[in-house]
């Protein structure tokens, strides 16, 4: 009795092989079990900041028609300059207010890069073709007589 269920089993067990007695080696589907990357996990080339715009100035664009006195300058990274027109002592009521000159003379603020405190200074005014050489990695502000800023560019 015990000998009949083990001849039933290798008989079974005989039938699963293959024949010629040896077992074929898994071949696998082509792309099978290979993981694929979703298209918006993709990793995507970083974008180069343009030498034009070394200093960030884009990044800055919404100062333009901002007054000086609300913006926090010491927290802009990197070098910047303020150039604003320079007060002029001449009488206005020597010229006809429509035909007064803007003032030739700038006064230049420079504030470097990692500097935690800025201290006051007395400078006098300085011609624009004294503002010495351009830096394209300097935040430059410009700003009207009222102390608003209408240009924010590299240089």
């Amino acid at each position: 009795m015990r000998l009949i269920p083990a001849l039933l089993t290798l008989t079974l067990l005989s039938a699963c092989a293959a024949p010629g007695g040896s077992v074929q080696p898994y071949r696998p589907v082509p792309g099978q079990g290979r993981y694929i990357y979703p298209e918006n996990q993709r990793p995507q080339p970083m974008e180069v900041t343009p030498l034009e715009d070394m200093c960030g100035a884009r990044l800055y664009q919404n100062l333009r028609g901002q007054n000086i006195g609300g913006v926090h300058v010491a927290v802009i990274a990197g070098d910047k300059r303020i150039i604003k027109p320079a007060e002029v002592e001449i009488d206005p009521d020597d010229f006809i207010p429509e035909y007064q000159p803007t003032p030739p003379l700038v006064d230049v603020t420079d504030l470097l890069a990692g500097q935690p405190l800025y201290t006051s200074q007395i400078r006098t005014g300085v011609y624009r073709g004294q503002l010495g050489p351009e830096r394209p990695d300097r935040l430059t502000l410009e700003l009207d007589s009222e102390g608003y800023i209408e240009i924010v560019e590299c240089r």
